[in-house]
């Protein structure tokens, strides 16, 4: 978070005063105007008799600075997409509660950054039994079964041509039952469950068998970890790596840091105009994750939605 000002003014009043300070005089007889927009807990609308009044950590910290410097204010809200377009216009002479872009960095000046945040993850707190069925039937799971399933077809084929002449009695000559048989011992001895109904007697079987073994040793693993994954995106919501998002409805602040990321990483999402527009949608499971500033995420209040932390 960085505090975006147009105080060049005042800046070289405080660093020059020797001499009758003329330029602190007109600042301070000047009433300054200050952009502000709700965003806890930097900038907090409070509503009062009075009308409005404003407190937070970025507010609090221009308080200081006004003091110190002997600055006559107001307060002005701004939306957040009319910052950059009002300060350029002269309609506010400082914003005390923009976050600091690539874009606005080519337009206006910030100043140092007095609070640093990462980007959070909000999603569906609660698992619900649509989401185990969804992540049941979703394509990366049926694709990952299809393979499977292929796999162990050929590698029981392959055994079943050399047990079915010689061991009828666990491999049937029949085709259809006989590679039905051979795709249950594959699968009974890629989990290491080892029924022992079935096991090859042929030179060849066992050689096919024995290099079987030796493969699916490092296939469970690889398989165990694919599918703790898929269920974790889809249903757990506990992200494990970037590449989840991708296969998930994802939404941010159109034209944040968060954006430019996720361009930056190819995952497709959904722009929104606030955190709270954003968090909404995932409570009417429009959207299966909501990525912005971590800090931001955290004071926008629902009791729907969990936040965590990921490396994009």
């Amino acid at each position: 978070m960085l505090l975006l000002e147009s105080l060049a003014a005042v800046a070289q009043s405080e660093n020059a005063i020797p001499q009758p300070d003329t330029t602190q005089t007109e600042t301070a007889s000047k009433t300054m105007t200050v952009g502000v927009r709700h965003q806890p807990p930097f900038a907090i609308k409070t509503e009062t008799s009075d009308g409005n009044d404003w407190d937070g950590v970025s507010v609090q910290l221009w308080r200081e600075i006004a003091e110190d410097l002997g600055i006559q204010y107001e307060w002005q809200e701004v939306a957040a997409d009319e910052e950059i377009g009002r300060l350029r216009n002269g309609d506010v002479d400082i914003v005390i509660s923009a976050i600091a872009t690539p874009e606005g960095e080519r337009q206006l000046d910030f100043t140092q950054s007095y609070y640093v945040s990462s980007l959070g993850v909000a999603q569906p707190r609660q698992r619900k039994i649509l989401d185990t069925v969804g992540a049941v039937l979703s394509p990366r799971f049926l694709k990952t079964c299809l393979w499977l399933s292929l796999l162990l077809l050929v590698v029981g084929a392959v055994v079943w041509s050399f047990e079915r002449n010689k061991n009828d009695e666990m491999y049937a000559t029949n085709p259809a039952q006989g590679l039905w048989d051979s795709f249950w011992w594959a699968g009974v001895t890629l989990t290491t469950i080892g029924y022992g109904d079935k096991a090859p007697i042929t030179i060849g079987g066992r050689v096919v068998a024995m290099l079987w073994m030796l493969v699916a040793i490092g296939l469970t693993s690889t398989l165990t970890a694919t599918i703790t994954s898929i269920f974790s995106q889809d249903a757990t919501g506990d992200l494990s790596n970037v590449a989840d998002l991708k296969s998930m409805k994802v939404g941010t602040i159109g034209d944040s840091n968060a954006a430019q990321v996720l361009q930056q990483q190819q995952i497709d999402f959904q722009s929104f105009n606030s955190p709270q527009a954003g968090l909404q949608a995932i409570d009417d499971g429009d959207l299966d994750a909501f990525i912005y500033d971590a800090t931001l995420l955290r004071n926008a209040q629902s009791i729907t939605v969990k936040f965590s932390g990921i490396a994009l």
